[in-house]
């Protein structure tokens, strides 16, 4: 239920396991996210001590790994995350539930904190599928607000995003919608489902 709230695919879930990680080709971990699916009013429904739970014990199990990976490769391993953004708004909503409103607050401190304690395990950030205007207002906004050593982690495209993520992923390690050979995680039918209500 709790990871219903927010779902990521950083796994091969073809099998029953062990499930195999996802890794880009320098070999860094993978991480898939929808922000535009995030149910934000759910995390009322679940309770804030279960989504607090699982969003620190992702990110502990997120360092353990990279901890295990680079002990075993010898090099330092980070995350390469893909964020799909399709549905997802960059501009708060004034209209929006006030439960889902606390929500996003509440998500927003617990993300916090994971900042504050944990390290930096970012190698590189996708973030595709955003409007074509957006993304390019996106670029520039930036350079102007992050630091350049941050900005340079950060990749923004539209929906042409597939030659530059594929050049930095192998379709082994990713789903069938973001030009992979995955099946594709529950997130995307979710994404449909919104797609078909508009």
């Amino acid at each position: 239920e709790v990871n219903g709230v927010s779902p990521r695919m950083f796994t091969d879930l073809r099998n029953d396991g062990p499930h195999r990680l996802l890794r880009d080709r320098r070999g860094n971990l993978v991480v898939i996210e929808c922000p535009g699916v995030v149910d934000y009013a759910a995390i009322a429904n679940v309770g804030m001590s279960a989504w607090e739970l699982e969003f620190l014990t992702f990110n502990e199990l997120r360092v353990l790994v990279l901890d295990e990976l680079s002990r075993r490769t010898g090099k330092l391993l980070l995350t390469c995350t893909v964020m799909d953004m399709s549905h997802a708004s960059l501009m708060p909503n004034p209209f929006a539930p006030r439960v889902e409103k606390e929500g996003k607050k509440a998500a927003s401190a617990v993300s916090d904190v994971a900042k504050a304690v944990y390290p930096t395990t970012t190698f590189r950030t996708y973030m595709i599928n955003l409007s074509e205007t957006t993304a390019k207002m996106a670029g520039p906004a930036v350079k102007a607000f992050v630091p350049a050593r941050s900005a340079a982690k950060l990749k923004i495209f539209g929906q042409d995003f597939k030659p530059a993520l594929l050049e930095g992923v192998h379709p082994s390690n990713l789903p069938e919608r973001l030009g992979g050979e995955l099946p594709n995680g529950e997130q995307w039918v979710w994404i449909d489902k919104k797609s078909k209500k508009k």
